[in-house]
């Protein structure tokens, strides 16, 4: 934020103006007073006014010495804030491993879709859906769940999630799945997160996957093989969160500037 002041002291030399370039792509000139880190910047413009500018509206200072040769000091941008509260969409890519029913290490892919809503910023409580598929078989499973997700105190970067529900199991006749009884669907996972300006966040999570389904195949021979499976496999998620912008990242009223009657 902006802050004008009157102060009774000379302009100076136009040659030797420092300058102060804002984000919003402005430029502003004069002499740099108060140049401290985690403090506002304040400058003199002319004789009767000086500004103090918040930190976080600059994008570089350029301060001139006595012979008029510039220093220009870039201000690193902080990494944007994760928001503490609202409605979110979280879709992601799952990625699982474990053992078939031969003991065979069996690779499967899915998707999922969250939507919920962030209490806090420790707490979010979401309804989500997807799409799991276990191996090559054809074993695959519709999961209906509910999610919760917390991130850690100490750094908001890292993140856990527990979710359960029912998953509903396939029947797919072209790989001879002629019937398919889903079961209990269990996920945990340990995830770090990205923000962006815009409020998006890009995780990573890494966790374990659990599902019951019982699948009733179609043998070459005509005979009929019911597997009743316990799928324990380990899991990695990689998604994106969107979020409704709050209250606080709307875009501000005009600034008003205080000025000398």
């Amino acid at each position: 934020m902006l802050f004008a002041a009157a102060l009774p002291a000379q302009p100076p030399d136009e040659f030797s103006l420092d300058e102060v370039h804002l984000k919003d792509g402005s430029v502003v000139k004069g002499e740099v007073l108060t140049n401290e880190a985690g403090q506002p910047l304040i400058i003199q413009l002319d004789h009767e006014q000086v500004l103090e500018i918040e930190r976080k509206q600059i994008w570089k200072i350029i301060i001139r010495d006595e012979a008029g040769r510039p220093r220009i000091q870039r201000l690193k941008a902080p990494p944007p804030p994760f928001r503490k509260r609202g409605l979110y969409n979280h879709t992601g890519v799952v990625f699982n491993w474990g053992k078939n029913i031969r003991e065979d290490l069996s690779v499967g892919a899915g998707v999922q879709h969250v939507i919920g809503y962030q209490f806090s910023p420790r707490l979010s409580l979401g309804l989500g859906a997807g799409l799991d598929n276990y191996s090559r078989e054809g074993e695959s499973v519709v999961p209906f769940f509910l999610e919760a997700r917390s991130a850690l105190p100490a750094n908001p970067h890292w993140f856990f999630s527990l979710a359960g529900g029912y998953g509903h199991a396939l029947k797919r006749e072209r790989f001879n799945i002629l019937d398919a009884e889903g079961g209990l669907m269990l996920q945990a996972f340990v995830g770090y997160r990205l923000s962006t300006a815009e409020g998006a966040e890009v995780t990573l999570e890494l966790g374990y996957k659990r599902q019951n389904a019982t699948f009733t195949l179609e043998r070459f021979n005509g005979d009929l093989e019911l597997r009743t499976l316990d799928f324990n496999r380990l899991a990695l998620r990689l998604g994106l969160t969107l979020r409704a912008r709050e209250e606080a990242d709307k875009p501000a009223a005009k600034r008003k500037r205080k000025r000398r009657r």
